[in-house]
Order: structure tokens, then sequence, then C-alpha cells
């Protein structure tokens, strides 16, 4: 997961170099496990406690969360951001 997520990071910010000029703004939520109905009907304790422990703030992101992010991403407060 980490390596598709790297790439994906990479071509972001290729892409956010390269569309910047033109007022064009790239970013990613890249929220990593969404605590879904789906995903909590289908892990066990265990296998949920060893995916989180790969995960840096170990929990899983609320779906209004990565919503959040990206009202914020496409807000002109975030003008300045870029991944």
């Amino acid at each position: 997961m980490a390596d598709g997520t790297g790439r994906l990071n990479g071509k972001v910010v290729m892409a956010a170099v390269h569309e910047a000029r033109k007022g064009i703004r790239c970013n990613a939520a890249l929220s990593g496990m969404t605590a879904t109905d789906a995903v909590r009907n289908s892990l066990n304790d265990e296998l949920r406690g060893m995916l989180l422990h790969h995960t840096p703030i170990r929990c899983m992101a609320a779906p209004e969360e990565s919503v959040n992010v990206a009202l914020c991403f496409v807000s002109d407060g975030a003008r300045f951001a870029a991944d």
C-alpha cells in the first residue's frame, strides 16, 4: 500500500509543478483506511490492529474527515497548498 501511495503522491507532485503556472492546483487526500460501515464490518479486531499498526496515526479516518480535506483543497484558503 505504501508503495502505491508513494507513486500516486509523486504523480500529484509532478502535476502540481507542471500545472501551477496555469493556475491549476493539484493535491491528493490520501487518508488511508477509512472507517466506513463496509470496512468496520469486514475487519476483525486482530486484522484491524495489524493494519492500524502500519498507519502513522494509528487510527482510521472518518468519512467526513476525508470530505473536509477535499473541501479545504478546493477552497481559496488552500490557494498556496500544493502537494
